[in-house]
């Protein structure tokens, strides 16, 4: 049996908030007792309401913040914050954030974005950071003559495809996808699913999909999982959780996404009501 790429072990994340004048110390806890394991070129969809917990434990998937307690393991090894462990695997790992346009240098072009990543990891001369730059940006469907223009210059859609490529310049084998869709318009929404589609296939991706849009992540996801104030309160493939959910929790979310009943549709146009 395949080991998973990535596994999360009782993961806890604790926010200590400071006491105001008349107040005591307050622990809130975002993230409690959370494990899964995530496949090789498997895409897991972290589902929930604002407030469960979803972006805070895409911040530590990523290891922009330690979990307060628990264990994080990336190809079976254990990353340790801050230390040099951290530093190997940090490049299997990258993250594509909400808001394009704020996850990017407004000052900076494109080229020089998305060269970043290469200057600070791999030893390579201008030139080849520059093929590099031209290829990725062709992968992800804008032309070379981007790579001159700034953030401000692109629609939301391109930018997100900018940021995209960001992600991908190491040729990491993990992408936490943080609400990667829900900033933009609709028929835009569809063309980046796609584009990540596309690229798990060619690049072997294993995603980690947050989102709160249950049609997109039947859509998009193998396998889904539900947070609820901080934990993960039900886990199984899509097929199997929209088809049968268990939790009082799901089957609530489940309620409150809209649907679109086609036969209501047709049956209003021909009444005219």
């Amino acid at each position: 049996m395949t080991a998973p790429i990535l596994e999360c072990q009782s993961i806890v994340r604790k926010y200590h908030i400071s006491p105001g004048l008349l107040g005591d110390q307050r622990t809130i806890t975002a993230v409690n007792n959370v494990s899964f394991a995530l496949k090789r070129g498997e895409t897991l969809a972290v589902v929930g309401e604002s407030g469960s917990g979803k972006t805070t434990l895409a911040r530590i998937l990523a290891m922009i913040d330690p979990p307060t307690a628990g264990d994080l393991l990336v190809e079976g090894k254990k990353v340790s914050p801050g230390r040099a462990v951290e530093t190997d695997v940090r490049r299997n790992i990258q993250m594509v954030f909400q808001d394009p346009y704020s996850s990017l240098n407004p000052r900076q072009r494109i080229s020089t974005i998305l060269e970043e990543p290469l200057r600070i990891n791999m030893r390579i001369d201008g030139r080849e950071r520059g093929r590099l730059v031209a290829e990725m940006l062709e992968r992800v469907g804008l032309g070379g003559g981007y790579s001159t223009r700034y953030p401000h210059m692109l629609s939301g859609g391109q930018r997100q495809r900018v940021a995209i490529a960001r992600a991908l310049m190491l040729r990491p084998k993990i992408l936490i996808l943080d609400e990667p869709v829900s900033a933009l318009d609709l028929s835009v929404q569809a063309q980046i699913l796609n584009l990540l589609a596309e690229l798990r296939e060619a690049y072997s991706l294993s995603y980690v999909f947050i989102s709160h849009d249950l049609a997109v992540v039947r859509f998009f996801a193998d396998t889904a999982m539900v947070m609820h104030r901080g934990d993960a309160v039900e886990m199984k493939s899509c097929a199997e959780l929209f088809s049968s959910p268990q939790h009082a929790y799901t089957k609530t979310l489940l309620q409150a996404s809209p649907r679109i009943d086609l036969a209501k549709i047709r049956q209003r146009l021909k009444t005219g009501n």
